[in-house]
């Protein structure tokens, strides 16, 4: 190899690394902007995030779940009361 041709194959592997590092690069944004969506979507980013929303879900359904509890101990309480009366 001459001082010529080594100094073609400096520079195009040179531009194979910077090529190759640009595409790295471009892949870490992509993969750092899906995990930003997903922390946005999961945590909320000044709205209610995913995980404030199940827990309001959750925390209704233990809330209704009291109430059906309340109602029927009382409609059972009625009929037990009306059928000792009878």
């Amino acid at each position: 190899m001459t001082g010529d041709e080594f100094e073609r194959f400096k520079i195009f592997v040179d531009e194979k690394f910077r090529s190759h590092e640009q595409l790295i690069s471009s892949r870490f944004d992509v993969i750092d902007k899906l995990v930003n969506d997903h922390h946005v979507s999961l945590y909320g980013n000044g709205s209610d995030g995913l995980k404030l929303k199940v827990d309001r879900i959750e925390t209704a359904h233990k809330t209704l779940n009291k109430a059906w509890v309340f109602i029927t101990a009382g409609v059972i309480t009625v009929a037990t009361w009306l059928g000792v009366n009878q």
